[in-house]
């Protein structure tokens, strides 16, 4: 429910350099105006899927946050099209040129995995 964070959130991804992905929102029951955030966010671009969970109870505090935002994860895994998958949650953005990067990086196909802020290391870790 933080309808400002996840606009931006999103709007980082819809403004990369590289315009080839894909978007995948999961959302965990966020209330009516976190929801119109997002929809007037992806505004019909095709390139991005909302799949929305209704929260069922109000009346109880919800505690198991990692437990769900693993299922949200994997309600996702479905739809992935892509090769490179990255993950963002609602109170992070990224560079404009995230996505240019990881292809440049995975174009080498020694390298199996990115993280972060793409700090490279040989085999020996230095």
């Amino acid at each position: 429910n933080r309808p400002g964070m996840i606009r931006k959130a999103i709007d980082s991804v819809l403004h990369q350099t590289d315009l080839s992905f894909q978007v995948v929102i999961t959302d965990d029951g966020s209330n009516e105006h976190t929801i119109d955030s997002i929809r007037s966010a992806i505004r019909g671009d095709q390139r991005c899927l909302l799949l929305h969970n209704d929260r069922q109870d109000d009346s109880h505090e919800r505690r198991d946050c990692a437990n769900r935002a693993v299922q949200r994860i994997n309600d996702a895994i479905p739809w992935i099209a892509g090769e490179i998958v990255h993950y963002l949650p609602d109170d992070d953005w990224y560079p404009p040129d995230r996505f240019e990067t990881f292809a440049q990086l995975f174009s080498d196909p020694s390298v199996v995995v990115g993280y972060g802020r793409l700090n490279l290391m040989d085999k020996d870790l230095k």
